[in-house]
């Protein structure tokens, strides 16, 4: 057999496991995604009539334009509930967080995201999460590692995973809603 029958087969044999591959996360990521797009366009709903922030932007500005669009976000999901956005995908989820946690490297991985934490020193200061309220403007926001980004499903721009303790929240990054948190992501 030459090389190239054993590369040509080899190729094929690799291609073919990749396009067999079972859907990871299967249903589950499917009915995710699909929360978070109709999020999204309860969102795109709230903003509509807010006027764009043009630059120069003054801090002052970006604070009133936040507040306009986080009250009304939470005006039209008044009945948002806890994993309303996660609770289809939250074991898949789970497995691939602990998953990148594990190891030497996942320690130093968690580590990281740890130091981003936010700081507190009485539980009184930590950042309350509760869906469908705003983020502390004062607390500060976590580290992802790229390499769990890389294996979460995908959010739209508007949306972003974060870590606040041990709990994996998706955060609204213009009106800083918690959108949801899945709790214990993640071995304290």
């Amino acid at each position: 057999m030459t090389m190239r029958v054993r590369f040509t087969m080899a190729f094929s044999c690799i291609a073919l496991a990749l396009f067999a591959a079972p859907d990871e996360g299967g249903q589950a990521v499917t009915d995710f995604k699909k929360r978070v797009d109709d999020y999204v366009k309860v969102r795109q709903q709230a903003a509509q009539g807010l006027q764009p922030l043009k630059e120069p932007r003054t801090p002052g500005q970006v604070a009133a334009h936040q507040k306009t669009l986080a009250e009304r976000i939470q005006n039209a999901r008044a009945t948002a509930r806890r994993g309303d956005i996660f609770a289809p995908a939250a074991s898949y989820l789970l497995q691939i967080v602990e998953s990148e946690f594990r190891g030497k490297a996942g320690s130093s991985a968690l580590k990281a995201t740890k130091e981003g934490d936010p700081k507190v020193e009485t539980p009184a200061q930590a950042p309350a999460l509760k869906v469908n309220t705003v983020y502390p403007d004062a607390a500060s926001i976590s580290t992802m590692p790229p390499t769990l980004l890389l294996r979460l499903p995908q959010l739209p721009k508007e949306l972003e995973y974060r870590f606040v303790g041990n709990n994996l929240i998706l955060l609204d990054l213009e009106s800083m809603v918690i959108v949801d948190y899945l709790p214990r992501a993640t071995a304290q």
